[in-house]
């Protein structure tokens, strides 16, 4: 299943930037062009196409809510996951800014991804303006990518048990779809931020949580650090070495921060890891799995074909947006 939903996703992105290139599609594939062609792009890139190769996938193989979902909503985790993806957003921001003030070639390659450099300069100016960025920034990573790769793509990929190859390849597959390949570390970031949580809480509502509240940090973050900088310094920093003791003081505090949250999201995994493993030890004896535990059934022929179809998908994508 996963491995169909990839190579369809695939498929139609690279529809999409032919489509673009050739001037057919009608819309610019870049985010600072206005803020209606910053809308229409994301809502089509981010927002259409994860959506339309999920419906396909769950028509075509109709999985369970409890395998696209996971176990129902937690309080506490989806609390946490908020508050870890704000926080590891707002360090991540500050981290690239501290090693950018190091090197220029840093700024190139560690620059903010360009959906959420741009929204800000888009919010606020009106209400319309300020709902488009909202949505596309913020609610459409955090619904149609979420649904398609921590709800449908991620989940086949963890039954093989190579966590860290999955979450790199996912990320990297998906932070594709932004067209940004300045920003593109930070949007494999972000991937394996949304991953991690996933995976530990099992549960798709906590991951887009913590997706939008990523989001959410790395629109705001610059203003955030101005103004706290301002307050504390009683004017803008401009010498570097002020600007660098700053920036590490801010990594230090939301450091200890994100202690509280991430230790909640990693406890609620090993209770799940304990209780899926004290399920397993009960239907070790069954000869096939029941009804809802068909994903355990799955060869490790189909985890092969599954890790080979990302890899080249992915190669293939990053191929069309160097070349195009």
């Amino acid at each position: 299943m996963a491995a169909l939903g990839i190579v369809v996703f695939t498929v139609l992105m690279i529809a999409m930037i032919i489509l673009g290139k050739t001037g057919q599609l009608g819309i610019s594939l870049s985010y600072n062009v206005g803020v209606e062609e910053y809308g229409l792009f994301s809502i089509l890139s981010i927002g259409l196409i994860p959506i339309l190769t999920a419906s396909v996938m769950i028509l075509m193989f109709r999985p369970t809510s409890a395998y696209v979902l996971g176990l129902a909503p937690v309080t506490t985790s989806c609390v946490s996951a908020s508050f870890a993806g704000f926080l590891i957003g707002m360090f991540i921001w500050c981290a690239t800014q501290l090693i950018s003030t190091f090197d220029a070639v840093f700024v190139k390659y560690l620059a903010l991804p360009a959906i959420w450099e741009n929204s800000l300069f888009y919010f606020g100016r009106t209400a319309l303006s300020s709902l488009t960025v909202l949505l596309a920034a913020v609610l459409m990573p955090a619904i149609s990518i979420e649904l398609l790769a921590r709800g449908l793509i991620q989940q086949a990929f963890t039954l093989s048990g190579s966590h860290s190859f999955s979450s790199v390849v996912i990320s990297s597959l998906f932070a594709l779809t932004f067209f940004d390949l300045n920003g593109l570390f930070i949007l494999i970031l972000w991937g394996i931020v949304s991953f991690w949580i996933r995976h530990r809480t099992d549960s798709l509502i906590a991951s887009s949580l913590g997706t939008a509240s990523f989001a959410l940090a790395m629109i705001f973050s610059r203003p955030i650090f101005t103004a706290i900088g301002q307050l504390l310094f009683r004017m803008p920093l401009i010498e570097v070495m002020k600007v660098r003791i700053f920036l590490t003081m801010c990594c230090l505090i939301l450091a200890v921060l994100l202690l509280i949250p991430t230790a909640i999201i990693n406890e609620a995994g090993k209770r799940i890891a304990d209780e899926s493993k004290r399920l397993r030890d009960l239907k070790k004896n069954q000869k096939r799995p029941g009804k809802g535990s068909w994903k355990s059934a799955v060869s490790p022929a189909a985890h092969y074909a599954l890790r080979i179809a990302a890899i080249l998908c992915t190669a293939v994508l990053a191929a069309f947006m160097f070349l195009l």
